[in-house]
């Protein structure tokens, strides 16, 4: 059914951040996946639906893919969450996001100074 509320902003910031990541990802490995925005649209939900909002999920997802397409170029995970991280729930279920009632901030995604200049291109 139709959902009654929004993802809250963190859900909503592991599914944007899945998004983006997995968007890079296939351009380089797969770029037909990615190609026709209605057909992706609807993978990305299945694949978020399954594989997103959390580490241990994306991890799976990242060797599923890594089974598929190979290891030269791999899917960056997010972080793994610490003991004192937020007690909030990472993953909401059957929740659209809606991009023009949330507001975030992606300055989490800056590269760490270890990332700069590393030559790595994992994504």
């Amino acid at each position: 059914g139709k959902p009654t509320h929004p993802r809250s902003t963190s859900s909503c910031l592991f599914h944007r951040s899945l998004k983006s990541r997995l968007e890079a990802y296939y351009s380089l490995i797969a770029p037909e996946v990615i190609a026709n925005q209605a057909e992706w649209k609807t993978k990305f939900e299945n694949i978020f639906e399954k594989y997103g909002g959390s580490f241990e999920a994306e991890s799976k997802l990242s060797s599923k893919l890594a089974k598929k397409y190979g290891t030269s170029v791999r899917l960056l995970l997010v972080e793994r969450p610490t003991v004192d991280s937020t007690s909030e729930p990472t993953k909401t279920r059957n929740q659209k996001c809606h991009e023009d009632e949330v507001q975030y901030d992606e300055s989490w995604f800056e590269l760490r100074p270890v990332e700069k200049n590393s030559g790595d291109i994992r994504f």
